[in-house]
């Protein structure tokens, strides 16, 4: 199913595509996200709704009156949503967004500034925790705008990032074995950014372009343990999955290597901090990715 809502700039030359993923199970988080999206002022930009759930959004979607394109599909996998994205649109530059974020009212204007400025084909934004304002992880660095090395793909979150489509269909799109719904069920994100920077691609971090997302405390307080112990291993999992990968199919051996050693000690001092706080919940998180890093780097194997 794909269904066009028309706007005042339908016929103009697109400059942004912003595509959404979602299953639709929270409706007031994506019209959060959408009203978002309704108050920036920069009005270059079309929406691709990427809807893999089982209720009819329409009624939702045409509320608002910028150009929106609903796209059903009974296939699940967050990749493979965004490549669907890439393929349907048409802008020189796509936007991706988690349905459970929302972005500031400046972002598309201070991102068309800032790809103007610096010339990338891969620009990213920071990740604030909704509630508090702050990095919603300890990696992200919010005080500064620099450009990317491989180093420093923990930077690089999925949720608020634009990637020019004529180099992202170069790449071959996203690897649909990574992200939600994949087999490897995370890092999707950090894979996309080092298949870039491998080929040659710049990369660039805005400390003024902010996504507000809920915080990872949030949502594992709201699982139950048996959840709680599949998200951490899914995570885990991803991570290593995405080093592998880039070990067996690149010249960053050595690289790999060493950040999978970081990660393994990583999850360890968060297993222990987290049992000496007494935070079960994060105990369990923490032991189960470990196990993920552990095994999915064993285990992965190129497809």
């Amino acid at each position: 199913m794909y269904k066009k809502k028309t706007s005042t700039v339908a016929s103009e030359k697109i400059v942004f595509s912003i595509i959404i993923c979602t299953l639709g199970d929270n409706l007031a988080n994506l019209r959060r996200c959408m009203e978002s999206i309704q108050g920036q002022a920069y009005s270059s930009f079309n929406v691709f709704i990427i809807d893999q759930g089982k209720i009819d959004l329409s009624i939702h979607l045409n509320q608002f009156d910028f150009q929106t394109f609903h796209i059903k599909t009974e296939k699940k996998g967050l990749c493979l949503g965004l490549n669907i994205g890439m393929n349907k649109s048409s802008a020189e530059y796509l936007v991706f967004l988690d349905d459970d974020a929302f972005i500031k009212k400046n972002y598309l204007e201070v991102a068309s500034k800032t790809l103007q400025s610096t010339k990338v084909a891969c620009l990213g934004g920071v990740v604030l925790d909704l509630k508090t304002n702050k990095p919603i992880a300890r990696s992200i660095r919010a005080d500064r705008s620099f450009y990317l090395g491989f180093d420093d793909y923990n930077q690089w979150m999925c949720s608020a990032t634009i990637i020019q489509r004529e180099v992202l269909v170069g790449l071959g799109g996203f690897d649909e074995d990574f992200g939600v719904g994949g087999k490897w069920p995370s890092s999707e994100d950090s894979d996309i950014l080092i298949r870039s920077l491998l080929s040659g691609v710049k990369a660039y971090i805005c400390k003024d372009m902010c996504v507000y997302h809920p915080s990872e405390a949030e949502k594992i307080l709201g699982l139950s343990y048996r959840d709680v112990r599949k998200r951490g291993y899914n995570y885990g999992s991803g991570r290593a999955a995405f080093l592998k990968k880039t070990f067996l199919g690149s010249s960053l051996k050595w690289w790999s290597v060493k950040q999978w050693l970081i990660l393994l000690s990583y999850a360890v001092v968060g297993t222990l901090l987290s049992l000496f706080k007494g935070n079960i919940k994060f105990f369990v998180r923490d032991v189960a990715s470990f196990c993920g890093r552990v095994v999915a780097f064993v285990r992965y194997e190129a497809t």
